[in-house]
């Protein structure tokens, strides 16, 4: 299923403003602890294969075939990805903000929205919460854990007027995405009752 950060609300969750009408805002919280660990282990590890490999992975990348030279290219394009998860870590965060009629839902990269998605609230058709793969879960016949118990990933989607839609979020776990869904929703229900 792999690791969700939550979006929570920055502040009160919703909140009326006489200038702008609903305003709400929603931020991934920042990575745990644990996640820094793993990264550091990951780091460690990277540098001590790397430095154990040094002189085999010199003498492929120099007389090898095509084969051993892409392999060697596998091994040090590692690198890269590992100062990306980093810099993910460090500065990435998703946020979804609801201001007066329009709705943002993008990335901030030290405190600056980047790779945002802006849709005014008359363009929306509709807002729900969704099960990606609404089949029967058969974990609960094979294992007594709960935690195998997850029926896919949970979305919150905007659907549009134009046929279109936006993933605002995703979880594993229903309950994480509801409050930005209810705001979603009332922020929509808001306009029709202003009509």
């Amino acid at each position: 299923m792999g690791f969700y950060l939550e979006l929570r609300p920055n502040g009160p969750a919703a909140q009326e403003s006489a200038t702008n009408g609903y305003f709400a805002e929603f931020y991934e919280q920042t990575p745990p602890p644990v996640f820094w660990l793993l990264y550091g282990v990951a780091g460690f590890a990277l540098v001590c294969m790397g430095l154990a490999a040094y002189s085999l992975l010199g003498d492929l990348a120099k007389s090898g075939s095509f084969f051993d030279t892409l392999l060697v290219a596998c091994i040090f394009s590692s690198v890269p990805f590992y100062f990306l998860i980093g810099l993910k870590l460090v500065g990435f965060r998703k946020m979804v903000r609801i201001s007066g009629d329009e709705l943002v839902v993008g990335f901030q990269f030290l405190r600056k929205i980047r790779f945002a998605k802006r849709v005014n609230r008359s363009q929306i058709k509709d807002i729900s919460l969704i099960n990606q793969r609404p089949r029967p879960n058969v974990a609960p016949g094979q294992h007594d854990d709960p935690q195998y118990y997850i029926r896919g990933h949970w979305r919150v989607v905007v659907e549009l007027r134009n046929g279109k839609s936006i993933v605002v979020d995703r979880h594993t776990e229903k309950g994480a995405l509801e409050p930005l869904s209810l705001s979603l929703m009332n922020w929509l229900s808001e306009d029709s009752r202003q009509d």
